[in-house]
């Protein structure tokens, strides 16, 4: 990364920070300033009091996620089957998949390989582009659990596929941003964070989607030596 994308990334992130903690600070400000002028009014104070209360630990919390995020990665790689890794997020996620009438299919049992991974990382990752689509289909759909091979290149291609909502074109290239999010009380880091965990495992994601259209979510994975398969 050159000095002006770092100094570019870096101005992404402290706004995104400023954002986030500005908020807050204006409804507590706000809150202290109607409790100070108003003290006799002993159920708004209280209700004021715990909003405030809530804006602290929204800011709590918004510090602890900007600590993980730049944290470095300390990765524990084994070689593990992908089929392993998917099969605990499709257990994971089963319940809530029913709950939700989504119907959840699989389509990853077939691939036997390989890769190079940290378990709790890559299940992080992956968990953020299925809570994504769960949450893109609140009146039900379906979510497909894919895998494959690209032999050529000697790629494993995992696919969330949800028949969600969809994202607008314009938001395409901007979902993996620091703090960017189109949902209210979210912080807009998981994917972020998906995609710097993807990255240090060599990787790249690929995403197509439209409105009304679902979501396609491709994460492209270095495999071992293709010989090298789960027996």
């Amino acid at each position: 990364m050159d000095k002006l994308n770092k100094v570019d990334v870096l101005k992404e992130v402290t706004d995104g920070i400023a954002h986030k903690i500005r908020n807050p600070l204006g409804i507590m400000s706000t809150a202290v300033q109607f409790c100070i002028a108003h003290p006799e009014k002993k159920d708004k104070v209280r209700n004021h009091l715990e909003n405030i209360r809530k804006c602290i630990k929204d800011i709590e919390n918004t510090l602890k996620y900007i600590g993980n995020f730049c944290r470095p990665l300390q990765l524990n790689l084994k070689p593990l089957p992908v089929k392993k890794l998917l099969d605990n997020l499709y257990f994971a996620v089963e319940d809530r998949c029913r709950l939700q009438e989504i119907r959840l299919i699989e389509k990853y049992r077939n691939i036997s390989y390989r890769i190079m991974f940290d378990q709790d990382y890559l299940e992080e990752a992956f968990l953020n582009f299925i809570i994504n689509s769960l949450e893109a289909m609140p009146d039900g759909g379906s979510l497909t659990l894919e895998s494959d091979i690209d032999s050529n290149k000697k790629e494993i291609i995992v696919k969330f596929i949800d028949t969600g909502t969809g994202i607008l074109d314009r938001h395409i290239d901007e979902i993996f941003a620091p703090f960017f999010t189109t949902k209210a009380n979210q912080l807009g880091l998981g994917l972020c964070i998906a995609q710097r965990i993807i990255n240090v495992h060599k990787g790249r994601i690929e995403v197509n989607s439209g409105m009304g259209k679902g979501t396609m979510v491709s994460v492209y994975l270095p495999m071992l030596n293709p010989g090298d398969k789960d027996v």
